[in-house]
């Protein structure tokens, strides 16, 4: 594998979009690693992790920023379209609208601020994140917005948790140092999918049924 990423930058391929390729099974598995061992509950393990690739690509700062903003407009657009009797997908297609519209915003008052590093990012993480929407505004019509709001929460922080890995320098160093250390994901992957036991978070949740288990069985 490192004869072949030095073989592909020789001939002009970008090393960060090599990066972004080996990091995400990383990635993709400390997901799957926190939510099938810790116990943390997020969207999927694809969402969580094309955010934190998309953050990576477009900072934390801005990327936060777009995130939320696009929750937020899609959460009030989904309110206002809801008042408005047509079908589902069309439906989506105006939040859809209303979404891309104050992206175009956020775009145009870097623009009026002259701020270069707003306008600098790169249109396809942004896209990324405004296609996702959707998802939100599934849960929220399926679960309402209480457990939407808590499930978001847990995605966005485990998100984070990935971005601040996958940026940290020495990390970086590693994967691009020694690529093949993407192939213990598999192993990973294999070893998490043969868990059975409680999560971790369970025997928190469940230690006061866990206890009175123990003492009857010391009876």
């Amino acid at each position: 594998i490192s004869y072949f990423i030095g073989y592909m930058v020789d001939r002009g391929v970008p090393l960060n979009t090599i990066y972004l390729l080996l990091v995400l099974p990383v990635i993709a598995t400390l997901v799957a690693f926190s939510r099938q061992i810790v116990g943390f509950k997020t969207l999927g393990i694809y969402t969580p992790s094309i955010i934190a690739v998309s953050f990576l690509a477009t900072g934390l700062k801005f990327g936060l920023i777009i995130f939320l903003l696009t929750l937020a407009i899609g959460t009030l657009g989904r309110i206002i379209a809801r008042k408005v009797r047509i079908s589902y997908l069309p439906r989506m297609a105006l939040v859809l609208t209303l979404v891309c519209l104050s992206v175009f915003g956020f775009f145009l008052i870097g623009a009026r601020l002259e701020n270069f590093d707003i306008l600098a990012i790169s249109i396809f993480p942004i896209l990324i994140m405004v296609l996702l929407t959707e998802e939100f505004i599934t849960l929220e019509i399926e679960r309402g917005v209480k457990s939407a709001v808590i499930l978001s929460v847990e995605t966005f922080a485990l998100t984070v948790a990935c971005y601040f890995l996958a940026s940290w320098d020495m990390f970086k160093s590693l994967i691009l140092g020694y690529p093949e250390i993407i192939l213990l994901t598999i192993v990973i992957n294999l070893l998490i999918g043969r868990w059975t036991g409680l999560r971790l978070l369970e025997y928190y949740r469940f230690r006061k049924v866990i206890k009175n288990v123990e003492l009857a069985e010391k009876k």
